[in-house]
């Protein structure tokens, strides 16, 4: 669906609940304004990777001096296989709450009613089945660091170098769309060069990452998630019980239906915004089911969540995660995508496809703070999520090209100084690479669901 399908077919001179200030207006973020001030960006985008960063030291200290661990490269690349299913659940929930998921499935949800909240949900059952993939990892290879180990083990050289390019293809292409949904939010609410920021992000990730190693990504993953947990409630609270415009279920209900009459969806039942029935959210469902099996296996973060956890936790760990994935992808979209139809607000096709309807929804409810509440959900899903697609690229180098081809008789010592500095280097091709995606590259072509569809990737860099 081309950027131009996104505009709505109704006259935008009048805005039919009542909200003149938007009378006459094609689209909510005027030219060359912005909802903060470029230090805003800053702030959040560099304080936020430096306290980060000091929590990792911290945790490592604390680990070493009352633990008794030893921070080796075992610690670095397995938090010492005892992590348990709590944050294990906030870790694989971490994978998959990306930026541009949480903006997409808003934009969805806005394009095509509640039936793509739901849909969009039931893609979360692929952790649900790799569940039973862990279990059989840790019964099976219970010392393993990488999925390509078990794959050189039981297939041999020309396997493992397949499943190797498939691996950090993966990451590479994963790591962009993680990195490009938080760039275009942040520089359309800030102004901060969209350059600065696709450099900036992942070296911050670094921080952090090269600091605390694996264990320290599980704790601050579980804070990044309970950042976002809290702001989707809110944002659920304001919605459907906050007063204002909106602020009850019936009123909710009453403008959805009147968006159906006065602008039918394509391809959902009577052209409602209320129906489950709606081809697109099947095609949502299906796509983004195939795409998630297509990437989950040959993602090596998902299997170093279960090379982590504990023999008897891995399992119940992806379970939770699952749910809790559930929970953000449904509530989010279901309040904040459908509050934006129900408020008729001037969003433009540009606008809608760059995920720019979740930020517009929060400016209407809560002003500036609005913004800066969806700069920093953003920026905790690219950290979170980020910290464990480079972490993952520096564990299969270090074991499977470093210690199998270079070094076999490499060092603790030797292999935690190649994974830190791995995480560096990857870090750094990651923002050179979404440096060269900036400014071509919409947030509906990062969709993990367009995953069959990458074409501006594709031709920057196999072209």
């Amino acid at each position: 669906m081309s950027s131009g399908e996104y505009t709505r077919l109704i006259d935008a001179n009048i805005n039919i609940f009542g909200l003149t200030q938007y009378d006459g207006l094609t689209q909510f973020f005027a030219d060359g304004t912005y909802a903060l001030p470029q230090v805003a960006g800053w702030v959040i985008v560099c304080g936020f990777s430096a306290v980060f960063a000091l929590i990792a030291l911290f945790l490592v200290w604390i680990d070493v001096k009352f633990a008794g661990h030893k921070y080796n490269s075992e610690q670095f690349n397995t938090a010492g296989r005892s992590v348990k299913a709590g944050l294990i659940g906030v870790d694989v929930v971490s994978h998959f709450t990306w930026a541009s998921i949480l903006l997409g499935c808003v934009e969805l949800s806005y394009l095509n009613g509640v039936s793509n909240s739901m849909w969009y949900a039931n893609t979360g059952m692929n952790t649900f089945f790799f569940a039973m993939t862990s279990l059989e990892l840790k019964h099976r290879a219970p010392k393993a660091h990488t999925f390509l180990e078990i794959i050189e083990v039981r297939w041999g050289f020309w396997a493992h170098m397949l499943f190797g390019f498939y691996a950090f293809m993966t990451n590479f292409i994963v790591s962009i769309m993680m990195v490009m949904g938080a760039v275009v939010v942040t520089h359309t609410l800030t102004g901060v060069n969209q350059y600065a920021l696709s450099m900036i992000i992942p070296l911050g990730v670094c921080l952090y990452a090269v600091t605390g190693g694996l264990k320290a990504t599980f704790t601050t993953s579980y804070i990044h998630t309970v950042i976002i947990f809290g702001v989707c409630c809110l944002f659920m609270f304001k919605t459907f019980s906050g007063g204002g415009i909106l602020g009850s279920i019936d009123i909710m209900y009453d403008h959805l239906v009147q968006m159906g009459n006065a602008v039918p969806v394509p391809g959902n039942k009577s052209g409602s915004y209320l129906t489950a029935f709606s081809l697109q959210g099947f095609y949502t469902d299906i796509n983004g089911i195939i795409a998630g099996f297509v990437q989950i296996f040959v993602d090596q973060s998902y299997w170093q969540s279960a090379v982590a956890a504990s023999p008897t936790q891995a399992v119940k760990g992806y379970m939770v995660g699952t749910v809790l994935y559930f929970a953000i992808v449904y509530s989010l979209p279901i309040s904040m995508g459908l509050a934006a139809v129900a408020l008729d607000l001037p969003l433009s096709g540009d606008e809608a496809s760059n995920g720019l309807v979740l930020p517009a929804v929060t400016i209407v409810y809560f002003g500036k703070a609005g913004a800066v509440l969806v700069v920093i959900m953003c920026f905790m899903a690219v950290t979170s999520s980020g910290a464990g697609e480079i972490l993952a690229a520096a564990s299969l180098f270090t074991f499977d090209i470093y210690r199998k081809y270079i070094r076999p008789k490499a060092t603790g010592k030797e292999l935690l100084a190649v994974s830190r500095s791995a995480v560096v280097v990857w870090g750094f091709i990651i923002g050179l690479a979404c440096c060269m995606c900036t400014g071509e590259l919409a947030l509906i072509e990062t969709l993990p669901l367009m995953y069959l569809n990458q074409e501006v990737i594709c031709d920057k860099f196999f072209m």
